[in-house]
């Protein structure tokens, strides 16, 4: 086996240092619940409800992406009509 020398050595220390941490760091984080409630973070990291004024724009956005979608499916329509009228025709 080749000789291991001083900077294989120093490497050798860090890694098992490394390992260490990560080996403590897992059992920290596995004693972590994967899943928790909304009461139990904490208030400055807690998701909150859109304020009113939001979900009223979304809404509105919303409504305006219904009419065109259903603006569009009736000009389709009507042009599906029209083809559909001359194929019978002929």
């Amino acid at each position: 086996m080749p000789q291991i020398t001083g900077a294989q050595a120093k490497l050798q220390e860090k890694i098992t240092a490394a390992k260490k941490t990560e080996t403590e760091l897992q059992e920290v984080r596995s004693a972590q619940p994967s899943k928790i409630k909304t009461a139990q973070m904490p208030d400055d990291k807690r998701y909150n409800k859109l304020k009113h004024e939001s979900k009223i724009f979304m809404n509105i956005i919303k409504m305006i992406c219904y009419r065109a979608e259903t603006s569009v499916a009736n000009l389709i329509a009507e042009m599906l009509s029209i083809r559909d009228n001359h194929q019978k025709r002929e």
